[in-house]
């Protein structure tokens, strides 16, 4: 069998190229010679401008270059190529050829390289179940090899892709390595330790553990102050917001200061989201009048940006009109919501909810029975338990009452 240099010799000769043709500046002619004669072992970008000058098509000496190397590094960048061009299997079988080589050698640094590489694949493929394996593989040698930033790494994408499937106390249980690990990275940045706190106060609040989770959003506050890092800071007072609004004074005082940097910063989706906890946080005190002014501002910029929030803020609106006691914009508004190209059919079956709430306001326990049926079939759909059975209760006691 001829060797890749031998290969390519032969083709360059029959075609009558030159060596000083094949260089394409990032090669010397020299060098070209050297790759000819087999004492120089090619990259894949010179491969690559090889095989472009030669005319050929792009992948015509991969399969010999992919059995002709023995370096990790080399291997690696062949699959990374591969996998761009959307040969996944070539990719493959080069990053398996990468791993058993690193293995062999004791070379746990580009072992670990390999395999989160690997892992990202999967995940781009949805084999998310395979990545969180081959990731976690990956983890433990970094923790053995005390490669403390590839840990941290590892240990938070591991969180958010556990988040994503909703298997949350394994998210948690990573996020929680890479916050204690973070201060053994060689430059912890505010920025990471910022992702890592929210990313972890996130799922905690999913888990209902909200005092843990608040405790982080503080913790993720004062760094985001050290940092003067004004996103992540308003994102933080967002929350806790949130978490204090059994507290409005409190509340109040955090969103404000949010929608100050978010305006600060002209974000359009922050601002608009500030105007509604507001919204909301009035409508909480039945403040209505300042409730509606903010509600309609946020609206307004939802709109403007075409925002996934604008059927959700639809149905905080109609929440507000109804609380005082304007049904016929209560309904108007409902029924945009439904008309609205950004809502969701989980945000569909709560307006039908609401929609039911109006039509028992206007006497009509007809129309109220069948909205609230169509809601209880969206939910069913979704699998969305808590508000099917809530659904569920609300048309019994509707029928019960029809029955009387």
């Amino acid at each position: 069998m001829t060797s890749l240099g031998e290969d390519i010799r032969k083709i360059r000769k029959e075609k009558k190229i030159t060596q000083e043709q094949l260089t394409g500046g990032i090669i010397t002619r020299a060098g070209i010679s050297a790759v000819e004669l087999g004492k120089t072992w090619p990259n894949i970008e010179t491969l690559d401008q090889i095989t472009h000058a030669l005319n050929l098509p792009y992948d015509t000496f991969y399969e010999k270059y992919f059995e002709g190397t023995e370096h990790e590094g080399q291997l690696f960048a062949l699959a990374l190529k591969l996998f761009s061009l959307g040969d996944v299997a070539f990719a493959h079988r080069v990053m398996g050829k990468c791993i058993a080589k690193a293995k062999k050698k004791g070379r746990k640094t580009w072992l670990t390289r390999c395999l989160m590489q690997l892992g990202t694949w999967e995940e781009n493929l949805g084999h998310e179940k395979r990545a969180i394996k081959i990731w976690e593989r990956a983890a433990q040698w970094s923790l053995e090899q005390r490669e403390w930033d590839r840990f941290v790494l590892l240990a938070t994408e591991l969180g958010h892709i556990n988040h994503k499937l909703d298997l949350l106390y394994n998210a948690w249980r990573h996020y929680q390595r890479a916050k204690d690990f973070i201060n053994l990275t060689a430059n912890p940045s505010p920025e990471q330790k910022i992702k890592i706190l929210l990313a972890l106060s996130s799922v905690l609040w999913d888990l209902d553990l909200k005092d843990m989770a608040i405790e982080n959003y503080q913790e993720m506050l004062i760094e985001t102050e050290k940092s003067e890092n004004l996103p992540a800071m308003a994102k933080a007072l967002m929350a806790l917001g949130t978490w204090y609004r059994h507290n409005f004074t409190t509340a109040e005082n955090q969103v404000k200061k949010a929608l100050a940097i978010y305006t600060e910063i002209n974000d359009i989706n922050g601002i608009a989201s500030a105007e509604n906890s507001l919204g909301m946080l009035y409508a909480d005190q039945k403040h209505w009048d300042k409730a509606l002014e903010h509600i309609q501002k946020s609206l307004a910029l939802h709109e403007q940006i075409d925002s996934n929030n604008t059927g959700n803020t639809y149905n905080e609106l109609a929440r507000i009109y109804l609380g005082m006691q304007k049904i016929d914009e209560a309904k108007e508004v409902l029924l945009m919501s439904l008309k609205n190209k950004t809502t969701s059919a989980l945000l569909i079956g709560t307006t039908y909810q609401l929609l039911a709430e109006v039509a028992q306001i206007e006497n009509e326990p007809q129309k109220a029975t069948e909205y609230l049926i169509f809601s209880a079939q969206i939910f069913a759909k979704l699998t969305d338990n808590n508000s099917l059975n809530e659904t569920l209760e609300n048309l019994s006691e509707l029928l019960l009452i029809q029955k009387r």
